[in-house]
């Protein structure tokens, strides 16, 4: 079964700020190599929606998180739907971003 993979507005986000941050501290190839790598990664969730595992900051929940490019990329699968959360880069604080932007299940 494949499902349907759809970015919140809130990872939406998360992705135009890494991009930001990765051209201008690195370069704009570097920023594709990494876009790749998440795209890629994301896309296999279309066909492997359990690949990831439980976040350790968020041990007792269902979400899943999957490392692409360096960045963790927080995830709930409600029915045939992938819902990206947040993807958040490495060189970011998880614990803050959470702190900010609590996450809301979609799943009821």
């Amino acid at each position: 079964m494949t499902h349907r993979v759809v970015f919140l507005q809130s990872a939406a986000d998360d992705l135009f700020e890494i991009r930001r941050y990765v051209i201008k501290h690195f370069s704009p190839s570097t920023w594709l190599d990494a876009y790749v790598k998440i795209k890629k990664a994301v896309l296999n969730l279309e066909r492997f929606p359990g690949a990831g595992h439980a976040p350790p900051e968020l041990p007792a929940t269902h979400f899943l998180e999957i490392i692409a490019a360096k960045n963790q990329v927080i995830y709930e699968v409600v029915g045939d739907v992938v819902y990206i959360h947040i993807i958040c880069d490495c060189r970011q604080d998880f614990k803050t971003k959470l702190a900010r932007r609590p996450l809301r299940a979609l799943r009821p």
